[in-house]
């Protein structure tokens, strides 16, 4: 059941804890949820000449109803859009780096 986004006050809750990840391991649809996984990379001791090895740790499981994604997906567009308009970033080419971090409300 869709519940009205604009029926919720946010609440800002400055203790929380920021969470870091290196990519999304996994992502599954059950019908119902989405439910991500994020992982962080970490690296082995270098050991010349062979390639860097490493491992892949969880580091947060999201579970997200279907409305939330959607709200997610929405603002993920209107985010790319305007890194685009800004000249951040183009169709086709991955990003050069960090850039200065940009706000959407």
């Amino acid at each position: 059941m869709p519940e009205p986004s604009n029926s919720y006050a946010f609440v800002d809750n400055p203790g929380l804890a920021e969470t870091y990840a290196d990519a999304l391991q996994n992502l599954v649809f059950d019908g119902t949820t989405f439910r991500f996984i994020f992982v962080v990379n970490r690296l082995d001791t270098p050991k010349p000449p062979e390639p860097p090895k490493g491992s892949q740790y969880p580091a947060c499981r999201l579970v997200m109803p279907l409305t939330g994604v959607l709200a997610l997906y929405q603002n993920l567009r209107n985010m790319v859009e305007a890194l685009e308009k800004q000249g951040i970033i183009k169709k086709g080419q991955p990003p050069q780096g960090p850039a200065q971090p940009i706000t959407l409300q």
